[in-house]
């Protein structure tokens, strides 16, 4: 099951595996500027390829290397000929079979082993030039990109143990925000495809909520 819907210049695309006729558990990708940015589940590799099919693709990141984030990979690798990036201490883990319970196997599936690069201290595409920040917490090898000169930024995410990963992504959010100015509004793009829209001060309400209740970190893009 697949869902595609545009948000400015963000495509969102958000993917579940179907079982009669309803979503598991809703995962997302984000294509921004021909910048993809994580690939789903194993269960929606082939609709994920499919849906790429005629858009600009250049790049995709890996916000970690989890299986609900990594399943296309290899898939859009073969199809596509693009190259694949994640953080050094992901890359090992996502070259390798994972070891899953049964749970994860059934929500997810997986991920079949890709042979992905290093990623540097920047992304560049050709109008987004984003940073590349740790933000440990979630899984080891978990990053956020940040556009500073835009005020824009992407955050990988999920339910955190010690609130490192949410607190950056706060601090990066805030950070685009001021950048921005007070005309600013935020679209908060989430792990599972849940899209929270408001003025800067809204949106700094609800992630200090976040860190208090542990909730799942976001994939999130800060928009002009």
């Amino acid at each position: 099951m697949i869902e595609i819907a545009d948000f400015e210049e963000v495509t969102r695309i958000r993917m579940s595996r179907e079982v009669d006729g309803k979503p598991v558990y809703w995962v997302a990708a984000y294509l921004v500027d021909g910048l993809l940015v994580d690939t789903g589940c194993a269960h929606t590799a082939d609709e994920l390829v499919a849906a790429l099919e005629g858009r600009r693709l250049d790049l995709v990141v890996n916000t970690h290397f989890h299986e609900g984030h990594v399943g296309a990979d290899r898939a859009i690798m073969e199809r596509f000929g693009v190259p694949v990036l994640a953080h050094r201490d992901s890359v090992p883990r996502i070259g390798l079979a994972p070891e899953l319970n049964p749970y994860q196997e059934y929500v997810w599936g997986y991920p079949q082993p890709a042979s992905v690069s290093t990623l540097g201290a920047q992304v560049d595409t050709a109008a987004y030039h984003f940073e590349v920040i740790e933000t440990p917490g979630h899984s080891a090898g978990h990053v956020a990109l940040f556009e500073r000169a835009k005020g824009d930024f992407v955050a990988g995410g999920g339910e955190l143990a010690d609130g490192n990963a949410r607190a950056a992504d706060v601090q990066l959010g805030a950070d685009a925000e001021r950048d921005a100015g007070d005309d600013h509004v935020v679209v908060g793009m989430q792990a599972n495809g849940d899209v929270v829209e408001g003025n800067h001060a809204h949106r700094r309400e609800i992630d200090k909520a976040d860190i208090a209740d542990g909730h799942e970190g976001a994939s999130c893009t800060g928009r002009r």
